[in-house]
């Protein structure tokens, strides 16, 4: 896939700083024609296209924000994050456009259409991160602040990068304290492709080393295609029960893949939460739709939308962002409901 060609590269290339060639970039007056010649032929020579970012974010008159989602269930999250989002920037006259189908193979065709359309800022999900960070700053060179949610607590803080950190992980602390408590001890962690590094899956090691593996067991389970629907989780459910026997609770990457878990797991003839307790993850309405109803976590980003627009507008409306904060976490929550209860006794 070919990389998108940024004006750090022409600037590297021209022995000049990023500055210089954005105001080349820009039509600026103020560069010299020798200089502005010599840009517009690296610009050429890398392959560098013209975009409508610069002109509508410098003149302030997009208002648009773009909200990438990664595809597969988190659509559905993006859906009530477009709602909330648009909800609170509509007070402020701006409007927000869902880019749900992202994936390794389309970014830069995503990117490219984003960039196209003049948006005057980011907002997107820790699962996107791969594919946007090698454009972060370049968007930055733009004044196009970015904000990330469930950012990972090592990432390179940088001025323009709003962080939402899912690192206290609150809500997967509560559902392993209250598996503990209903005297769980082998209790399994699905996680997708994507989430073996993720900060939930330190918290698990932290939790662990905390009560001592003698009692406390938990398993890391990853599902090597990285998918983590519906269809996923009911195909998962003999699976679970061929290689981990002796499971009695199972944490879910998501609330579809726990849905489809529990019919797979209905039709094996094992019942939730009298033989295994199950917990989903985002804590979407259909949770209250299920039987038994689903436990989940809300990781907290809808909880933060208020503080999310609040920081992108003073982002977009500052030149200087060396002084704003871009560094928050995120409360998540476990809504404990009926798929959960007390280990089952082996008799």
């Amino acid at each position: 896939m070919k990389r998108l060609v940024t004006i750090y590269d022409i600037a590297k290339e021209a022995g000049l700083s990023h500055t210089t060639v954005s105001r080349v970039l820009r039509n600026s007056s103020c560069v010299k024609t020798e200089t502005r010649r010599r840009v517009q032929e690296i610009a050429q020579k890398l392959g560098y296209r013209h975009n409508s970012l610069a002109a509508s974010l410098r003149t302030g008159v997009s208002r648009q924000i773009a909200l990438i989602m990664p595809t597969g269930p988190f659509m559905h999250t993006g859906d009530m994050l477009l709602n909330g989002l648009q909800s609170q920037l509509k007070q402020e006259k701006y409007n927000v456009t869902l880019y749900p189908q992202l994936t390794s193979d389309n970014a830069q065709t995503v990117f490219s259409q984003v960039l196209d359309n003049g948006y005057d800022g980011l907002v997107t999900y820790l699962f996107t991160f791969k594919q946007i960070q090698p454009y972060v700053k370049f968007y930055q060179s733009l004044h196009c602040p970015v904000v990330i949610i469930g950012t990972p607590a090592d990432i390179e803080r940088q001025p323009g990068l709003i962080s939402f950190d899912a690192g206290q992980c609150d809500g997967l602390q509560e559902v392993l304290k209250t598996l503990h408590k209903f005297g769980h001890q082998r209790v399994v962690h699905i996680l997708g492709k994507h989430q073996v590094s993720s900060p939930q899956n330190q918290m698990i090691r932290a939790f662990v080393q905390k009560y001592g593996p003698a009692d406390w067991q938990p398993e890391l389970f990853s599902d090597e295609q990285g998918q983590t629907g519906l269809e996923e989780g009911f195909q998962m459910a003999s699976r679970l029960i061929t290689e981990r026997p002796g499971v009695t609770a199972v944490q879910c990457p998501n609330d579809y893949f726990a849905c489809g878990l529990i019919r797979g797991l209905g039709d094996l003839g094992i019942e939730v939460p009298r033989d295994i307790s199950v917990i989903g993850s985002n804590n979407q309405r259909l949770c209250e739709y299920m039987f038994p109803r689903l436990s989940s976590i809300e990781l907290g980003e809808f909880s933060a939308i208020p503080q999310i627009v609040s920081s992108l507008l003073e982002h977009i409306r500052q030149d200087d962002w060396s002084s704003l904060e871009n560094h928050f976490e995120l409360k998540s929550t476990f809504y404990q409901r009926g798929s959960v209860g007390p280990a089952p006794i082996c008799e």
